[in-house]
């Protein structure tokens, strides 16, 4: 089933002020229409990105819902559960979703509204440690973590 959601328009209603959600105005009812728990796992994944569109799937008896979502120029898919949990962020992928929990969360982070382009997981003398690339609208960069999530070198 697809949902279409073009242009765009805040919903705070039943979500938290930082859970609101930039849909379209041509279609609000298809957004509405979802389980409130996919509202607001799409919101809060959507971080402030506008929703374009909505479609369910499913697979193997399970509904999902891909969102795919627009921030200026940049555009990715994201995928929650029925019971809004994030399931895969397609703009934050490349070797992230290996990475350890710690690291995962301190490369989004990182990248903020940015994309992740490259994650490699980096060992010597008995050190591991994550390197990311990030592609930003103003620069490009590469950040390295730990395996606790612990920066220990940014390069522009």
């Amino acid at each position: 089933m697809r949902f279409a959601i073009p242009a765009a328009f805040v919903i705070a209603g039943s979500l938290s002020a930082a859970d609101e959600a930039v849909v379209a105005a041509d279609n609000m009812d298809v957004f509405k229409n979802v389980p409130k728990e996919v509202q607001q796992g799409i919101s809060k994944a959507a971080n402030g990105a506008q929703i374009q569109d909505i479609d369910r799937e499913e697979e193997n008896g399970q509904n999902f819902y891909d969102a795919e979502l627009k921030q200026g120029d940049k555009e990715w898919q994201i995928r929650v559960g029925q019971d809004g949990t994030l399931v895969k962020d397609y703009k934050h992928t490349n070797g992230l979703d290996k990475a350890p929990a710690a690291v995962k969360t301190a490369l989004l982070k990182a990248a903020g509204d940015d994309q992740i382009v490259d994650v490699d997981r980096e060992s010597d003398d008995g050190r591991t440690w994550y390197e990311a690339k990030i592609k930003g609208a103003k620069d490009d960069r590469t950040i390295a973590v730990d395996e606790a999530g612990k920066t220990i070198e940014k390069k522009q």
